[in-house]
């Protein structure tokens, strides 16, 4: 179980980098290695309905890179028969198996997306189901992973839009002055 566990810490830190980023196909090719850095982490947690997702996700990430977000909308058309069909045949994890049918949709939707903005967005959206699916099974570094990249995509969509997001400095000599 160690090594699921690492495998899943080294996700937390492509998906960091890979929703930081402002390039949309860096950001894609970060998050293929995340996404299977995830799906290896949620395997091993036994979330075989996540490790579906999670390679399906990698392939239209691959396909949004080789051919852009127009030429995807065949596979916004087929996400949500696949992802029902999936659970329909080959659900093992009862009512929380649809989680992942519902995260492949959205997943869809975020990589076919034109504007970074609106993907980060959708993929916040699609992060915060996965981190529910993560306390479902119970895969720990699944739910670090969810929460900080969540924190990510927040901190990212804020930086885009321009906020200045510096941390106060404090003198920690007066604070700790005896």
């Amino acid at each position: 179980m160690i090594i699921y566990d690492i495998i899943g810490y080294l996700s937390v830190i492509l998906s960091v980098i890979s929703f930081l980023e402002k390039d949309k196909t860096k950001m894609r090719i970060f998050g293929i290695f995340a996404g299977l850095a995830f799906g290896i982490n949620i395997y091993g947690y036994g979330g075989y309905n996540g490790v579906f997702v999670s390679v399906i996700s990698i392939l239209g990430k691959v396909l949004a890179i080789k051919f852009g977000e127009d030429k995807l909308f065949f596979l916004k058309a087929i996400s949500l028969p696949l992802a029902l069909g999936f659970f329909f045949l080959f659900n093992s994890e009862g009512i929380s198996g649809l989680l992942p049918a519902l995260i492949l949709v959205i997943v869809i939707f975020a990589d076919t997306q034109k504007d970074i903005i609106k993907m980060k967005y959708i993929y916040i959206f699609s992060t915060t189901v996965w981190l529910i699916y993560s306390i479902v099974i119970w895969s720990v570094p699944g739910i670090v992973c969810d929460a900080v990249a969540i924190m990510a995509l927040i901190y990212s969509i804020l930086l885009m839009k321009g906020y200045s997001l510096s941390i106060p400095s404090y003198n920690l000599n007066k604070l700790f002055r005896v």
